[in-house]
């Protein structure tokens, strides 16, 4: 499995910022590195999540 990690500030709200991570459909819309998302995902929408 290829992991990728990153540190940025980010001006926003922990919440914004979990909601948009968590938002696993529109991921391409914000990183041009992802060309698509398959499979499950904990983060589905309707799936419970904990922000870490």
């Amino acid at each position: 499995m290829r992991t990728f990690e990153a540190v940025a500030r980010i001006d926003a709200s922990p919440d914004d910022v979990w909601a948009l991570l968590t938002d696993v459909g529109s991921w391409r819309d914000w990183d041009s590195g992802v060309d698509r998302v398959e499979g499950g995902s904990r983060w589905a929408s309707g799936s419970p999540s904990t922000r870490p």
